[in-house]
């Protein structure tokens, strides 16, 4: 998503101090949560960790630009997750559900405006019990840019790989953007997206893994991702006051044995685009995502931007604010005890 132009538009208003900062986007309406059940565990390879998918939660951030004195709500970010009956076919809708089987479905919607400037970005990525694909995730970008891409991962032909495609306006009527032909692009068995990948986090609290390496496709783009965590804190959001540990990455490209290793690798980025410096916050019992800091480039500088947690449901069982007593570092550095429960809606 090309957020660097919304705050470009921020930069440029920021230096001729021309308006005020738009009001904070109305509230996405977040339903109560009712009964606790269990995840979805979707496998991956073997000895890797599945993934575990909320059967019906909703969380939503608010995002903030920090530049210089200028420090303004530019827009919201929702990330829900659900689960859905597998059907062997989408192209045949009154197909019958396969064995009980189900998929997971995440999605995420940026959104937000400023001066000329207008977002709507949302993501879709879905987990699905079958070899290809096993995961398809889709981008949709509408508002002053209009963008589409789509990565599907899995295994044919018994070789795992990825095919990647997007949108182009190269050959398309005036004003309208046509799919440009399909790349296939080398991955190993159990790569993810950054959607999914999100979602890993939970896991490693689950099981109590100290770090996991796998690998995450940005777009074409294959990188090797190692996860761990840094000490607690107690982090003060528009949603409470929570009990967080840092998520640490380090990247690099990755490339498949025999494979060459690239001149020039891209930069780094998460969801959304997010790139440079990105710190993550989950919270300590269940990792939930709490707070994602990032940068973005808008011409010669970076402008710094702040998603914090301001509503949630259907959360885990484990997953609440802090206690009043909770000291400001070293709290909670450990999972919580058994299964986690997810209510659903």
């Amino acid at each position: 998503m090309k957020l660097a132009l919304l705050f470009s538009a921020l930069l440029l208003a920021a230096r001729s101090a021309a308006a005020p900062p738009q009001q904070a986007p109305a509230a996405v309406p977040v339903p109560a949560s009712a009964a606790p059940s269990e995840p979805l565990e979707f496998p991956r390879a073997p000895g890797q960790l599945p993934l575990l998918v909320p059967r019906q939660e909703q969380l939503q951030y608010e995002v903030r630009l920090q530049l210089g004195p200028v420090d303004a709500r530019v827009g919201t970010v929702r990330l829900d997750s659900r689960t859905e009956p597998y059907r062997r076919s989408l192209l045949r809708p009154g197909s019958s559900r396969a064995d009980g089987q189900e998929v997971g479905v995440l999605s995420a919607r940026a959104f937000g405006s400023y001066t000329v400037y207008t977002l709507d970005h949302r993501l879709e990525t879905r987990l699905l019990p079958q070899d290809w694909p096993s995961l398809s995730a889709t981008s949709n970008q509408e508002g002053t840019e209009k963008r589409r891409h789509e990565l599907l991962l899995g295994v044919r032909g018994g070789q795992p790989g990825a095919s990647f495609r997007h949108d182009t306006k190269h050959g398309a009527p005036r004003g309208t953007r046509v799919w440009a032909p399909p790349i296939d692009v080398a991955a190993p068995a159990g790569a993810l997206d950054s959607l999914s990948a999100i979602l890993l986090v939970r896991s490693m609290r689950r099981s109590g893994s100290p770090r996991e390496v796998f690998v995450m496709l940005d777009k074409e783009n294959p990188w090797e991702v190692e996860l761990t965590f840094g000490a607690g804190q107690v982090l003060e959001l528009p949603a409470g006051r929570f009990e967080a540990l840092p998520v640490l990455l380090r990247t690099k490209p990755w490339t498949a044995p025999g494979s060459e290793v690239p001149a020039a690798a891209p930069e780094f980025a998460g969801p959304f685009g997010i790139r440079g410096d990105i710190q993550l916050w989950v919270e300590a019992r269940t990792g939930v995502p709490l707070r994602i800091q990032g940068s973005l480039p808008a011409g010669p500088i970076n402008i710094d931007i702040d998603i914090r947690l301001e509503q949630h449901a259907g959360t885990p069982s484990g997953f609440g604010p802090a206690p009043e007593t909770a000291p400001d570092s070293q709290r909670a550095s450990q999972p919580a005890d058994g299964p986690q429960q997810l209510p659903q809606r």
